[in-house]
């Protein structure tokens, strides 16, 4: 879903996705991950930010927000900000596990 937004005479579009996440990972630590990876993306008009939208016995929903000024970045940078979320997020599974395992 995207917003269109006028500011400073110029034209910003609010994009929205949805991103899931199970239990394994604390929510202070997803939430870390996304401050992270969200602090990389100064060239965009705003911060993106996340908020929790559904939680499961099952998992975590967030949905992001990021904003961009032409509509042909829309798709470039939700799989960037998508990609670089899971890969910390598995990094953090893995590490996780192998604390576990090690205990057994």
């Amino acid at each position: 879903m995207f917003k269109k937004y006028r500011e400073l005479n110029t034209y910003i579009y609010c994009y929205t996705f949805e991103i899931g996440f199970d239990h394994l990972v604390p929510t202070e630590k997803l939430l870390e991950i996304f401050n992270t990876i969200f602090d990389t993306y100064n060239q965009l008009p705003k911060r993106p930010f996340c908020t929790l939208t559904r939680s499961t016995a099952i998992e975590r929903v967030y949905t992001v927000y990021f904003y961009v000024t032409k509509t042909s970045d829309i798709f470039t940078v939700r799989h960037q900000i998508a990609n670089q979320v899971f890969r910390h997020w598995d990094d953090e599974r893995a590490k996780l596990k192998t604390r576990v395992n090690r205990l057994t």
